[in-house]
C-alpha cells in the first residue's frame, strides 16, 4: 500500500501470518511501480508477532515495532492507508490500512 509520512511518500508491503514481515521501499512513491507490474526493493522494517483482538496486527524487532489496525469496507477493491504515524527516535509506528471484504 502507498504511505504518506510528513512529506515523505513510500511503499509498505507487509503480511498478516506466522513468520510475515513489514517491508518499506523509500523509493517507491505510493507504490508506483510495483503496482505497475514492477519489482519490490523494499527492505524488511519489522516481523508479524500476533493480531490483538479488534484486527490489530503487531509486529516488533530490533529495527522497528508498532501495530497496523485492519478495518474492512465490502466498497474496497484494493486497500488503502488511513493513517501512518511514526517515532523515529523510538523506532515505533502506528498505521491503519482500510482492506476490502466480502459482503
Amino acid at each position: 500500500v502507498g504511505a504518506q509520512l510528513g512529506t515523505k511518500s513510500m511503499c509498505i508491503k507487509f503480511q498478516v501470518r506466522t513468520n510475515g514481515r513489514f517491508w518499506v521501499d523509500l523509493n517507491d512513491d505510493m507504490c508506483t511501480v510495483y503496482n505497475l507490474g514492477g519489482s519490490y526493493g523494499g527492505s524488511v522494517f519489522s516481523r508479524y508477532v500476533r493480531t490483538d483482538p479488534g484486527g490489530i496486527a503487531v509486529y516488533d524487532s530490533t529495527k522497528w515495532s508498532g501495530t497496523i489496525q485492519l478495518l474492512y469496507d465490502t466498497s474496497l477493491s484494493e486497500p488503502t492507508t488511513t493513517s501512518l504515524r511514526a517515532n523515529t527516535k523510538r523506532k515505533t509506528f502506528i498505521m491503519t490500512v482500510t482492506v476490502p471484504s466480502c459482503a
